[in-house]
């Protein structure tokens, strides 16, 4: 197997680092990528995605935090009701 000279620079400035490349395919042991069923059959082995129930589930409680985010938020502006007394220091009288 030939080795291109950047590979070989890397061998050389890193020699502690042991780099195994043989257990990687060649291009020229793969079938040919153009052949349009080995395409096919690669997009067949793919890992399958995350079905569409967990989108949607994850959608909704998203909404739900955010709309709760909104009321905390909302209820933090709100000025304070008339009949709500506040304690400061210099309401209290000591005895």
């Amino acid at each position: 197997m030939q080795r291109s000279s950047s590979s070989a620079t890397v061998d050389q400035s890193f020699p502690m680092v042991r780099v195994d490349r043989g257990d990687r395919p060649t291009a020229s042991t793969e079938s040919n990528p153009a052949d349009p069923s080995e395409i096919y059959r690669r997009l067949d082995r793919r890992p399958k995605g995350r079905p569409m129930w967990m989108t949607a589930v994850a959608i909704a409680l998203l909404a739900v935090v955010a709309v709760g985010g909104v009321i905390a938020y909302q209820q933090a502006l709100r000025p304070p009701a008339s009949h709500t007394q506040f304690l400061t220091p210099g309401s209290v009288r000591p005895g």
